[in-house]
């Protein structure tokens, strides 16, 4: 049985976006894309897929934010 975990939507996708223009660090701009694509509805899988991170560690930083 899955427990759903709801994500925040004070910031949207394309502030994030915004955002990870302006990032040097390349490890939150790989965190803040892919908190981006979830919140564009794309499936979790995919979003970890596209941004080189395991569905789990996606879920640790969807926890997170």
């Amino acid at each position: 049985m899955r427990i759903g975990i709801e994500v925040k939507r004070e910031i949207t996708s394309p502030d994030l976006r915004r955002q990870a223009r302006q990032e040097k660090t390349g490890r939150v701009v790989t965190r803040l894309l892919a908190i981006a694509n979830v919140l564009d509805e794309v499936k979790w899988e995919d979003a970890a897929k596209q941004t080189g991170m395991s569905r789990s560690r996606l879920t640790d930083w969807i926890k997170r934010y």
